[in-house]
């Protein structure tokens, strides 16, 4: 499910390196391997604190796709949820058809459907169900 809105996740994490620099990080010596001993490389603990954050803010966005029920705005997280209950749903045959919900990644506040995006995942779960439904001669 996740790798539906792994791009948004990709461009926070990108942007987010972009700006460190090289005195946001510590080195630590640890122990790897019974006795031998080496340098590892960490996030400050402040600039672990902003990542941190920063990504709880990611997923508290407001985004512009109607919820299942009624509103016609929710969280990152809510519509995450949504769609998985949406794809359990249509795994037990319980809804004809699954078509996900996916917001843009570049505005603020996310505006719903970038269509091609929509149609590539689209093509991938169905192509994925096909294969559920009539596995290969080799599973049967």
């Amino acid at each position: 499910m996740m790798e539906l809105y792994r791009y948004l996740v990709d461009d926070f994490a990108i942007q987010f390196c972009q700006r460190l620099k090289e005195r946001d990080f510590t080195i630590k010596i640890e122990r790897i391997i019974g006795k031998r001993w080496g340098k590892r490389e960490y996030l400050n603990s402040s600039k672990t604190r902003e990542l941190e954050r920063g990504l709880d803010e990611l997923f508290e966005k407001i985004v512009e796709v109607p919820r299942i029920k009624h509103g016609s705005r929710q969280t990152l997280g809510t519509l995450i949820n949504e769609e998985a209950l949406l794809l359990a749903n249509y795994l037990r045959d319980e809804r004809q058809c699954w078509i996900p919900r996916i917001p843009s990644a570049r505005a603020s506040p996310i505006n719903c459907y970038d269509r091609r995006r929509s149609d590539r995942y689209r093509e991938m779960i169905f192509s994925i169900s096909d294969n559920l439904h009539n596995p290969p001669r080799a599973l049967r």
